[in-house]
């Protein structure tokens, strides 16, 4: 039973949402799906069900289309799910049914949430979710294996409350840590979240995964020396996150072929399927904007912005690039680096 007496509203029941509210509910906690229309149909229809490589699970959870469906409680918590663009919108939203002394817990990507939220919210709180979630249907979402949640007070601290949200969490199988200093954790899966867009837009089955790692290494070089001269500090919790270097070396080893035993791929990869809104501007565009006040050139972050930015406009899907496009990538890069002098950069134009 949940001993705190929470009842958890997960708004925005896509991937994460679900993934999060259907273990919650398995584990007996209260909790609550607020999303689109159609899979709430089929959840309510249906119950969730859960894919991961071990099992296949079905919960039945309360899930609804708005919040005006269903009564608020005093013992509410908010956990927001949704896209970063989406959430000044829910924000508004959520205000209309839920008091200002609400706890609001963004489980969302990119930075720029929190500082969003703590203007209405002053109960807000971070959170960093550390695993791969996909929706393949309606009423379904697809994982490897329950992974890890971070949390924190924003902008930094903690408290008995997200103690207690954390202790929940667990129980639901999640490996779960607090962060003192939860926007540190934040900006580290930044660095993580740029580098799932060029996964997302370079999934093409005949291009060699090695190269596009090696746009992964370049990102992440552009990204440390960014955050280092805006002096934003990317120490994890603890030392089961890999660092920005830590991750520079891991894809620096041979990629192994992806061969996932159900599908399982990430929200650049889902919303070019579907041809959704991505969120590049939330993570690339967060590290462009930064370099751009220091003076600081990042010619592949702003190289795979736009790539991106061209096939979300089009409603083009990861088939549209081809290897040739990271070798020309690559060997841009490598000729303008023969041009520098001392420490400029001839940027890519």
């Amino acid at each position: 039973m949940n001993n705190n007496n929470y009842r958890y509203i997960i708004y925005g029941a896509g991937a994460v949402g679900s993934t999060v509210g259907g273990l919650l509910a398995l584990s007996g906690k209260e909790a609550v799906l607020v999303g689109r229309k159609e899979h709430i149909e089929k959840i309510d229809a249906d119950g969730l069900i859960l894919n991961s490589y071990d099992e296949s699970l079905t919960v039945n959870i309360p899930s609804f289309c708005s919040l005006t469906d269903f009564q608020p409680q005093e013992n509410d918590v908010i956990v927001l799910c949704v896209k970063s663009q989406d959430t000044i919108e829910s924000i508004e939203d959520i205000r209309k049914s839920y008091a200002v002394v609400t706890p609001v817990i963004s489980l969302q990507n990119s930075v720029l949430n929190e500082p969003e939220i703590a203007k209405y919210f002053p109960n807000c709180y971070g959170g960093v979710f550390r695993m791969t979630s996909f929706i393949p249907c309606t009423g379904s979402v697809n994982y490897r294996k329950t992974g890890r949640i971070i949390l924190g007070r924003y902008p930094s601290g903690t408290d008995d409350f997200i103690i207690s949200v954390e202790s929940d969490l667990a129980d639901a199988g999640f490996d779960t840590d607090i962060s003192m200093k939860i926007m540190n954790d934040k900006w580290l899966k930044l660095a993580l979240n740029v580098t799932s867009v060029a996964t997302g837009i370079f999934s093409n089955q005949g291009i060699d995964r090695n190269l596009t790692n090696r746009i992964k290494i370049k990102l992440l070089d552009e990204l440390e020396t960014v955050l280092w001269t805006a002096d934003i500090d990317t120490t994890p919790c603890c030392s089961k996150d890999k660092t920005i270097g830590q991750m520079i070396n891991h894809f620096g080893k041979p990629a192994k072929p992806y061969e996932p035993k159900i599908p399982v791929y990430n929200s650049t990869w889902a919303g070019l399927q579907k041809g959704d809104r991505l969120e590049t501007s939330y993570f690339l565009g967060v590290i462009i904007d930064l370099a751009r006040q220091y003076g600081i050139s990042v010619p592949i972050h702003t190289k795979i912005s736009e790539m991106s930015d061209f096939l979300e406009k089009n409603k083009l899907n990861q088939e549209y690039f081809q290897q040739k496009d990271i070798e020309e990538i690559l060997n841009k890069e490598k000729g303008d680096r023969r041009q520098e002098t001392g420490i400029i950069r001839i940027p890519i134009l």
